[in-house]
């Protein structure tokens, strides 16, 4: 993409710096089609980067619902170890839990959370406050529903709660004790996954939508990116929006250089520098200049 823009560039700075040539930079260079194009292409490797990021560092699966919905059991499950204490008790889990695993070679981290319900116990009330704290923070949620404590109403609540501390993070909904819960009832609720973190029905199904929503494919592979990648891509794009801006604007080839030398500058934080010296070698070996 350095060398795309480099080109770009090219174009635009012989039509500047040699005008008796006569470069008709806009229709010979067919300017706007490659902007555009070459704007969509950081676009995607942008949105790639921020993914891979992700998938190098782990991605925060919280584990949300009622208390006693099974969530520190399927953490359990998961993990394939008795990472949290589970008992019949509703609100045993009053803290964050955290376990870090491996779901189809994608590090996930899975956040155990209180139960989210009203509370008059001080300390229940402050684990659900790092509940929702978690939620906002969550890459992915699981919404945990237990079959012998089905309320339609109650499940709409509470996945409209979720959905408006979760932004953007997608909420996948989990009917946990799968093995309580007869084909009538499965049958009723069909807007997410049946399993049993007791018994292991279904966990198959479950880590396949987690590494799906994770963001795994059987395309190409995301760009496994830095902080300071990610820092200067977004530089790149902020400043080839306003080149490209500028040209539907004004069409003045000045702007756009300037603009563009912005964008390749910012490239080269990931890519190398490239100088002025490499900048007049592609215009004289691109264009016969003088001759």
């Amino acid at each position: 993409m350095a060398d795309e823009i480099l080109q770009l560039r090219v174009y635009i700075e012989a039509a500047l710096d040699f005008p008796e040539e006569e470069i008709d930079f806009i229709s010979e260079g067919n300017i706007e089609a490659r902007l555009l194009a070459w704007g969509e292409k950081l676009s995607a490797l942008l949105q790639q980067s921020e993914q891979g990021k992700l998938l190098n560092e782990g991605i925060d699966l919280v584990l949300a619902g009622k208390p006693n919905a099974g969530k520190s059991s399927l953490l359990n499950a998961l993990s394939g170890e008795d990472r949290a204490i589970v008992t019949h008790i509703a609100g045993t889990t009053r803290d964050i839990l955290r376990e870090s695993i491996i779901i189809e070679g994608i590090p996930i981290n899975l956040v155990d959370t209180a139960g989210l319900r009203e509370s008059e116990d001080i300390v229940e009330q402050e684990g659900i406050r790092r509940s929702h704290q978690a939620i906002q923070h969550a890459q992915l949620i699981a919404l945990l529903i237990a079959a012998d404590d089905m309320d339609a109403a109650e499940i709409l609540d509470l996945e409209t709660q979720l959905r408006e501390r979760a932004g953007n993070s997608p909420i996948v909904k989990l009917y946990n004790k799968a093995d309580l819960a007869d084909a009538s009832l499965q049958a009723q609720y069909q807007d997410g996954l049946w399993l049993s973190a007791k018994t292991g029905q279904g966990l198959e199904a479950v880590r396949k939508k987690i590494a799906q929503l994770a963001g795994k494919t059987e395309s190409e592979a995301p760009f496994i990116a830095r902080e300071r990648h990610i820092r200067a891509l977004d530089k790149a794009q902020r400043h080839f929006l306003q080149a490209w801006q500028a040209f539907q604007g004004h069409r003045a080839a000045e702007l756009l250089a300037q603009d563009l030398r912005l964008v390749h500058d910012d490239l080269g934080e990931i890519t190398g520098k490239v100088h002025a010296d490499d900048l007049l070698g592609e215009i004289f070996s691109g264009f016969c200049i003088g001759k």
